[in-house]
């Protein structure tokens, strides 16, 4: 299992995290987001491709120093397509505000 993490005081778009890993799924198996203002976060496969779908709907965090933990393990992984990277959009519902992702990942065949 891998991680990766970032934190951002603007929006983002398209913005991959994971690169492509050929033939592999990118599988999300926990996932930490917080932000200091109403911030939502859409988990993106292919980001900015032509082939770029969400990985589920948005997670909306809708107050400043809210904090989303989501455990998912092997059984409940959300994935990103195959031989597809995976990235991040974020937006705001009042002013842009920092916010932070923490992933934790693996590819697999």
């Amino acid at each position: 299992m891998a991680v990766v993490s970032g934190t951002y005081s603007s929006a983002q778009t398209n913005l991959v995290l994971v690169t492509a890993q050929s033939a592999k799924v990118i599988r999300i198996m926990q996932l930490v987001f917080s932000a200091w203002g109403g911030t939502r976060l859409t988990l993106v496969s292919d980001p900015g491709g032509g082939g770029q779908v969400d990985i589920a709907p948005p997670l909306h965090l809708p107050t400043a120093g809210g904090a989303l933990v989501l455990r998912l393990g092997r059984n409940f992984a959300l994935a990103a397509e195959r031989a597809k990277a995976l990235g991040i959009t974020t937006s705001f519902s009042g002013a842009a505000a920092d916010h932070s992702v923490i992933i934790w990942y693996e590819a697999v065949s």
